[in-house]
């Protein structure tokens, strides 16, 4: 799934051959700083308005004919980033998905309502509508909990300070990275701004006693460039938490698990389960 990135921003510059502007899609996967400097103080640069969840075991490994179920969620105004997502994932199978190999085809866009009911759309154009689901609905859960929190890191999180790898990390570390990342995603898209005291929580999760952890630095892949290899790695592994009383630290961890976290969480990088009965 990480390699979508790159192969995105690629077949996101050739569409004029298609007939459509390039720059829709380029404003999609790399959005623009805020032009206000007070926002930019307050949140990261922009990502992209979608979270791409990694690929279900049993699905890794495919044959000519198979089907492939990708999970992406939308935030915000996401009607039309569904209709450029799947327009770029047409174009990259019409042109392979590496080169020029791993020729696919977009057959239907599956969504889910709010009551989990699934809908099918086999027309994929600008004129789809597909339902909205409340986030504040996909959190309860975890809120109403009253015992100790698992997170499992399902993918590496690439978490960077000053563009430099964080090997070593507990929840204490980890917890400002779910808060950038929820404030700045509902902020860029959904036009959210949390009135959170983030200094305060931060210092109120580095309280919170970690009852196990396990967490380690994975090298996980390579990934090859024009001209040379780059390994990919990141923190994986679990660590358990005792029971939390703030709502707002509780909200965080849900929304970031439905967010992922870290470099590249857009793409599936970061994804993380919750077990409230760790």
């Amino acid at each position: 799934v990480l390699r979508l990135r790159r192969e995105f921003v690629r077949i996101a510059r050739q569409m004029k051959h298609y007939g459509q502007d390039p720059e829709q899609f380029l404003a999609m996967l790399d959005p623009s700083l805020s032009s206000d400097p007070f926002t930019r103080r307050l949140y990261q640069k922009p990502a992209p308005p979608f979270v791409i969840y990694p690929l279900r075991k049993n699905e890794s490994e495919l044959d000519a004919g198979d089907q492939q179920i990708l999970e992406v969620i939308f935030l915000g105004g996401f009607t039309s980033h569904v209709h450029l997502f799947s327009r770029l994932l047409s174009v990259l199978g019409e042109v392979g998905f590496c080169r020029g190999e791993g020729h696919f085809e977009l057959v239907k866009i599956t969504s889910l309502d709010q009551a989990g009911n699934c809908s099918e759309s086999l027309e994929i154009n600008d004129q789809l509508t597909l339902p909205q689901v409340n986030l504040g609905w996909s959190v309860e859960g975890i809120l109403q909990n009253s015992s100790n929190i698992g997170i499992t890191f399902l993918t590496p999180a690439r978490l960077l300070s000053e563009n430099k790898p964080i090997f070593d990390v507990n929840f204490a570390g980890i917890f400002p990275f779910m808060l950038r990342r929820v404030s700045s995603m509902l902020y860029a898209w959904c036009g959210v701004e949390l009135l959170l005291d983030a200094p305060g929580l931060v210092h109120s999760a580095a309280e919170v006693d970690v009852l196990f952890s396990d967490l380690c630095w994975h090298d996980w892949r390579t990934l090859d460039s024009d001209n040379d290899q780059h390994s990919l790695g990141g923190v994986i592994g679990k660590l358990v938490l005792d029971r939390i009383d703030s709502d707002e630290i509780l909200t965080i961890i849900a929304l970031s698990s439905l967010l992922n976290i870290g470099k590249s969480a857009s793409y599936g990088c970061g994804h993380f389960k919750i077990d409230i009965s760790a």
